[in-house]
């Protein structure tokens, strides 16, 4: 569905459009019934890998933020979330320690991510990555909002250091097998298109939209069908810390608005 050109997209989205009538309702009653799991407990801080006793500097530094797996959603404890896991890959492929710490919350919007960032001051990072777009998938953030305020969120994060903002991708909704058919064909529709919005938002900024070869997610998932079970969290932290460490666009780079 994501290789789909962009106008097939909202084609498709338009014509299905109608039956969310039919749809929603359907989603309403699953929604109601289905596996509710809580933030995973722990700290949402910490380091990997240690300090190696000849390695006087201070580690890298990882910032993760997002939606309800940033703030562990699907795991039994934090250290198995998905902010800790591409902690410990970055140390494993890298040699050296990595700082990190977590900012997320189940539910949340980008909208309302912009705002609790600026309510706080954000330190230095080497690496800020964002994870999320499930929420404004299933909000029906209009597409003009959803480019407006990730332009926000990637000049927030780049005036608090030097590290650039790291966007993944936006879930294939139409694998996550807690959503009943056929409004999970209609929302998979809904999020590619909001991930090619971010394609272009960071094409045009000169922001790094990470690679990731997602599998099927069935096979990723936690008992909910939805968030990402434990193994699954540390297959995408594998995924996402090599994309990371891959070299992305420079800032001249960046494609002017037009």
């Amino acid at each position: 569905m994501r290789r789909l050109p962009r106008f097939v997209l909202h084609l498709l989205w338009w014509l299905t459009l109608p039956l969310f009538g039919l749809t929603i309702p359907l989603g309403l009653v699953a929604k109601r019934r289905a596996l509710k799991l809580p933030e995973a407990p722990g700290e949402r801080h910490g380091i990997q890998g240690g300090f190696p006793a000849d390695v006087a500097e201070a580690p890298a530094c990882l910032l993760m933020i997002g939606e309800s797996p940033v703030a562990g959603v699907g795991v039994s404890e934090f250290q198995e979330s998905i902010a800790a896991r591409v902690a410990s890959h970055l140390s494993k492929i890298s040699g050296a320690p990595v700082r990190w710490e977590a900012i997320g919350r189940n539910g949340i919007r980008i909208g309302q991510l912009v705002k609790t960032l600026r309510e706080q001051a954000l330190p230095a990072f080497d690496w800020v990555i964002w994870l999320g777009g499930v929420n404004d998938t299933t909000g029906l953030t209009s597409l003009a909002a959803w480019r407006r305020q990730l332009s926000e969120l990637g000049r927030l994060v780049s005036e608090s250091g030097p590290g650039r903002p790291l966007f993944c991708p936006v879930p294939p909704l139409h694998q996550f097998i807690g959503i009943p058919q056929p409004l999970r064909f209609q929302l998979g529709l809904r999020a590619s298109m909001l991930d090619i919005e971010l394609a272009r938002v960071c094409r045009q900024n000169g922001w790094q939209k990470l690679k990731l070869d997602i599998p099927s997610a069935a096979s990723l998932l936690a008992a909910d069908g939805y968030h990402p079970s434990a193994s699954g969290a540390d297959r995408l932290g594998l995924m996402i810390a090599q994309a990371v460490l891959e070299p992305g666009p420079s800032p001249d780079q960046a494609i002017p608005e037009g």
